[in-house]
């Protein structure tokens, strides 16, 4: 099986267009929409090399240039989003701790631990029964 080939895509805005260069070619060509991209890069790879240019012979690996204050807020929000998901981990563990220590410890009806958790009192079952499995 032969080797994929992996080619650099630069991307960038060129008026109401998207201008597409790949270095390993020395060549561009345009897209109207970010969507058209990849066939776009694969077309003139093709054209420019003769051989096929399809995903399983070769690898595109594309790079948008896009204004530098976006760049830093994409940057910003990748970090938040990545700070969201660990919030949401803990939160979870938490929320199984809290619904243990009120049904096992506590000994309240999953009824009653729900309606004191605000969840439903099957999601406190689960809860438990998650919690339970973890520690087995």
């Amino acid at each position: 099986m032969a080797a994929v080939k992996r080619y650099e895509v630069n991307v960038e805005r060129d008026g109401d267009v998207w201008l597409l260069r790949v270095p390993g070619v020395d060549r561009s060509t345009q897209a109207r929409h970010l969507g058209e991209v990849e066939a776009m890069a694969r077309d003139l790879i093709e054209v420019m090399t003769g051989e096929p240019a399809e995903p399983d012979a070769v690898d595109l690996d594309v790079r948008y240039v896009v204004p530098e204050d976006a760049a830093r807020l994409a940057e910003q929000l990748a970090d938040l989003v990545h700070r969201i998901d660990e919030l949401q981990a803990e939160a979870v563990r938490v929320r199984g701790a809290v619904a243990n220590e009120l049904v096992v410890k506590g000994q309240l009806t999953y009824r009653d631990a729900g309606k004191l958790m605000g969840v439903s009192h099957q999601r406190v079952q689960q809860l438990v029964r998650a919690l339970r499995a973890e520690t087995a």
